[in-house]
């Protein structure tokens, strides 16, 4: 049986007791503002709900503020500190800008706990409806978002101005190496407490996770098509560096974005029509390469309708790589991942029938196309799974619609979710078998969180689906490299620290 925090704050037999939990909060106790990185699934809420006790312990008529990014994810902390804290429920609240203004401040005033959005916060501040001086913990989860004019920032900045006795805590799975200086920076952090997978303390908690790389060819009528658009490609590139705007021989999609907002402050017209055709173009060689011939059909049906506005020329060739586009349509050629999915199912269905899983797909269509495909096969019951906004021919699933859907998935309704970006962080996924993307992601910090929903309560497999000689690959590899370079920053901040006079 195992051990439970005995607190008087917190619930019995609520809180496992944990030697690296411990060692962080005693560490953030003695040395004062910290930002807290964890592997997912190690509790990172569960520190921060025991120095909340401790906080409220020596401060009694202090209160303790939770900001987290998403209205879902602060409903979550909500529950989840609810469950942990012996505190009266009244004095619980969840403050998001669904609550109308003249009832938020009443329940700001009354309350102990508080979980709220940053933007809420942020803009009570601003107009002066409430004041940070009484709390004692400010609690940001997902704290990689501190950067630039994200409210988190604003809102620490606040809290120390105002408060008698400020402790910041951050919390985070992901930091991402480029912007930690900044996060440190603006979350006013003195100390780092780091843990990953290697850990000795660590090691008793940490689930097995399998990766698994499977790789496809592209056939040759995809080959042909890219070879169209690729060399259409080449000749805008031409065009600019004929301008004098590019100096480069080297051609990188954010150079190009970057010019074009540069040549839009210029007003520089003709510029902007040729970086513009060469940035649409590389989204069709995208979709090629990693989604397949429906989404350059419905993508390519788009250009001919506005070519306007989508600033692509319709040359002989871009015609050309339209019809043979257009012919494989016709005849239901799919990208060879699609039925490579459709293999990995039944055989991971195969190998365990109550097999649960998430699918994530980088484009809202090609969600659907999977849902499509996939429900086809034996034992698989599928449901897409999308963020709130809708876009045209496309509405979004409402927050009710999303909870209804995790539910379900919870209770084994379905057994796959088939999820956009929207599956990463905020939502309260259940821990799945196997997370399955359908194409590689280039940040570290998204491919983090995605492998991050399988192997939390038991063993979990990732499986990345590549297509050879393709963005997938350069995107996979991208992607390694930065979580690579970001475990080596973290170890090299695992250092001791000195104590200061904050506890």
């Amino acid at each position: 049986m195992p051990d439970f925090e005995e607190h008087p704050l917190i619930r019995p037999d609520k809180i496992e007791s944990r030697l690296y939990q411990k060692n962080i909060v005693d560490s953030v106790l003695k040395r004062g503002n910290s930002l807290v990185i964890l592997p997912t699934a190690l509790g990172k809420t569960v520190i921060a709900a025991m120095i909340a006790a401790r906080a409220l312990e020596k401060w009694p008529g202090s209160k303790i503020l939770f900001i987290a990014p998403t209205k879902p994810l602060a409903m979550q902390h909500y529950e989840t500190l609810k469950s942990f804290l012996n505190v009266p429920e009244e004095e619980f609240v969840l403050l998001t800008g669904s609550i109308k203004i003249g009832e938020r401040k009443e329940l700001w005033d009354n309350a102990k706990i508080i979980s709220a959005t940053p933007q809420t916060i942020e803009n009570d501040l601003k107009r002066g409806r409430i004041a940070l001086d009484k709390v004692s913990l400010l609690v940001v989860d997902e704290s990689h978002h501190s950067v630039k004019s994200y409210s988190y920032v604003d809102v620490a900045r606040l809290y120390v101005e105002q408060s008698k006795s400020p402790l910041i805590i951050g919390l985070t799975a992901s930091p991402s190496t480029e912007k930690l200086k900044d996060v440190v920076k603006n979350l006013y952090i003195k100390n780092i407490e780091t843990r990953t997978e290697q850990d000795a303390d660590v090691i008793p908690y940490i689930q097995k996770k399998e990766l698994v790389k499977v790789f496809v060819e592209l056939p040759d009528e995809f080959q042909a098509i890219r070879t169209i658009l690729r060399g259409y490609m080449d000749q805008l590139f031409q065009k600019l560096k004929d301008s004098n705007l590019v100096y480069s021989s080297v051609m990188r999609k954010g150079d190009i974005l970057k010019l074009q907002r540069h040549l839009i402050e210029q007003k520089n017209f003709p510029g902007i029509i040729v970086s513009t055709a060469l940035i649409k173009t590389w989204h069709a060689v995208e979709l090629l390469e990693t989604q397949g011939i429906s989404s350059l059909h419905t993508y390519f049906g788009k250009i001919k309708d506005d070519k306007r506005r989508t600033s692509v020329k319709l040359t002989k060739d871009l015609k050309n790589a339209m019809d043979l586009t257009d012919a494989l349509y016709e005849n239901k050629v799919e990208h060879p991942k699609m039925d490579k999915l459709k293999q990995i199912l039944a055989n991971e269905l195969e190998k365990n029938p109550k097999i649960q899983g998430i699918i994530f797909a980088h484009f809202r269509d090609s969600a659907q196309k999977i849902i499509d495909a996939i429900n086809t096969v034996k034992g698989v019951n599928a449901v897409r799974f999308v963020g709130q906004a809708s876009k045209i021919g496309d509405i979004g699933l409402s927050q009710d619609e999303q909870k209804e859907i995790i539910e379900q998935f919870r209770n084994k309704d379905y057994n796959f979710l088939v999820c956009t970006s929207v599956g990463e962080e905020g939502l309260d996924i259940p821990s799945v078998d196997v997370v399955i993307l359908y194409e590689p992601v280039p940040s570290e910090i998204r491919k983090i969180q995605r492998e991050g929903r399988t192997g939390r309560k038991r063993a979990g497999k990732v499986i990345v689906l590549i297509a050879k000689k393709t963005m997938d690959e350069s995107r996979y590899w991208a992607a390694h490299y930065k979580q690579k370079k970001m475990r080596e920053t973290l170890e090299g901040m695992k250092k001791p620290q000195k104590k200061i006079d904050w506890w």
